[in-house]
């Protein structure tokens, strides 16, 4: 399970039809993408980006909460975003983690603990 220890499944609680088509709506296609500079621009997306933005576009609600890249864990990931970013780590770019993505409106379905 790697660094995390654990891994968890969760859903939109309720069965709400309209957050199915959150993704459709905000024009999320499978060939989108993958965003490996973690902006939250529309050119390309990256995992908890494609939920924020597709719950946010269902809903109008946020889930979780956005936050600068300079205040989530770097030291194992900062030799690989200054080579992305050619050399400097954008510490104000605004991004959303998974960690954040909890909130009322979703249920776990599923953990694996180690």
């Amino acid at each position: 399970m790697g660094a995390f220890r654990s891994i968890a499944s969760r859903r939109v609680s309720g069965q709400d039809p309209s957050l199915r088509q959150g993704a459709q709506k905000k024009g999320i296609r499978k060939s989108t993408v993958n965003d490996y500079h973690y902006d939250m621009d529309d050119a390309a997306i990256y995992c908890s980006e494609l939920i924020y933005k597709a719950f946010r576009t269902a809903t109008g609600e946020e889930l979780g909460h956005l936050q600068k890249l300079g205040e989530t864990p770097l030291e194992p990931y900062e030799p690989v975003i200054k080579q992305l970013e050619g050399g400097q780590v954008p510490l104000e770019r605004l991004m959303i983690t998974r960690a954040p993505l909890r909130g009322p409106q979703l249920e776990k379905v599923f953990e694996q603990k180690e």
